[in-house]
């Protein structure tokens, strides 16, 4: 599971608000979410899109360091 819907609530905006500042689609958003899209499975640029609306890293939205390997 990922860290989207805490880091989303955690900055008091709801998917809508979400949506709106980072240009991403509330479905994408909603699914993420609720776990029905894997967030490894998502393109970087919707997952620093989001990571920048929520003023975050993408290692912080994807919640686990672990499963981030960037190319070295």
């Amino acid at each position: 599971m990922n860290n989207l819907k805490k880091l989303r609530t955690d900055k008091g905006l709801k998917q809508l608000e979400l949506s709106h500042k980072s240009g991403i689609a509330l479905s994408v958003i909603s699914k993420l979410e609720t776990g029905f899209t894997d967030i490894m499975q998502t393109r970087v640029c919707t997952m620093a899109a989001l990571a920048k609306a929520l003023d975050c890293t993408i290692e912080n939205l994807i919640g686990d360091e672990d499963k981030w390997q960037p190319n070295k």
